[in-house]
């Protein structure tokens, strides 16, 4: 290995771990606590700048699990899936899979597919612009050929099935949203995500109507969509996942809101503001997201801190 792949190594290496830091000075001059003081600036900006890009995709999630769970779930990612791409706007694809495995989200299941749909919307949104499309150029294709057609979808276009109505949930958190806090969570939702100029819409699907989207989506022809629907239709009815589940309000903190008190924030997370499931399904609150704010590099920061700030 070359001595400046090393370097490199050894500083990400530093700025995801504070216990790193201290093999520092084979590579970095200057006082040892200085090196480790400057370190812990670094590695503060880098989780501060991980967490916000963590933010701008997940801004459901956020509010589903409350700031100081979310915090705690960026600094684990973090240091469990570091960037790897200099554009911080395609961090973060791998958190669906990172909350399917992590202990403390274990008592809310849905909240992978919620990220799954989450991502999809962030991607939809700097996704490319679509042309403008003329239906009436159907016209010109012949009958004999119209069983040919393939349907070019914009770019960002996407269809997920989910166990869970992530759909609703997604939609009664968004701020246009002034209905009551409720969700059916017998029903399992098959969610379309596109975008509609500058905005990105989330719609759930009915079973004929996801077959065909699922359909075109992977290229088939008029005839092969034709051909999915009448299987899909032929099916037996299934029942849906079932989960004895209570329609249940859920509970967002607004912004302005005053801080929760310490004897709240120590409540399980399905007490606060997530859309909580039965109480058996609830967990214990997990360590890391009852750490204070000031400790986004793990360690105390030096007076600088503030430069992460947001």
């Amino acid at each position: 290995m070359s001595e400046l792949l090393e370097s490199q190594r050894g500083f990400a290496a530093a700025l995801r771990d504070a216990e790193a830091s201290s093999r520092a000075g084979s590579w970095l001059a200057g006082d040892a606590a200085l090196v480790a003081q400057r370190l812990a600036i670094y590695r503060a900006n880098a989780a501060a700048s991980a967490a916000k890009a963590l933010t701008a995709a997940y801004p459901v999630l956020l509010q589903v699990v409350g700031k100081e769970f979310f915090g705690g779930l960026a600094r684990s990612y973090l240091r469990a899936r570091p960037s790897t791409c200099g554009n911080l706007y395609d961090y973060g694809g791998e958190f669906a899979d990172f909350l399917a495995k992590f202990p403390h989200a274990q008592s809310l299941p849905y909240l992978p597919d919620l990220a799954r749909l989450e991502w999809l919307v962030h991607r939809a949104y700097g996704a490319a612009d679509a042309k403008p499309w003329d239906p009436s150029g159907l016209m010109a294709v012949s009958p004999q050929l119209q069983g040919e057609i393939r349907f070019e979808f914009a770019a960002g276009t996407a269809v997920m099935n989910s166990a869970y109505p992530i759909a609703h949930i997604w939609a009664i958190h968004q701020p246009e949203h002034e209905g009551e806090f409720v969700v059916d969570w017998s029903i399992a939702e098959r969610a379309l995500v596109a975008r509609a100029g500058l905005r990105v819409t989330v719609t759930a699907l009915g079973v004929g109507n996801a077959a065909f989207f699922i359909a075109a989506l992977e290229g088939g022809t008029l005839d092969d969509v034709a051909r999915s629907l009448a299987e899909e239709k032929a099916k037996p009815p299934q029942e849906e996942a079932a989960r004895a589940l209570p329609e249940t309000p859920a509970k967002v903190l607004p912004e302005e809101a005053e801080k929760p008190s310490l004897e709240e924030e120590a409540k399980p997370v399905s007490e606060k503001n997530a859309i909580p499931l039965p109480e058996e399904a609830a967990g214990p609150f997990p360590e890391v997201a009852a750490k204070p704010k000031s400790e986004v590099a793990d360690e105390p920061l030096p007076d600088r801190e503030t430069l992460t700030k947001e």
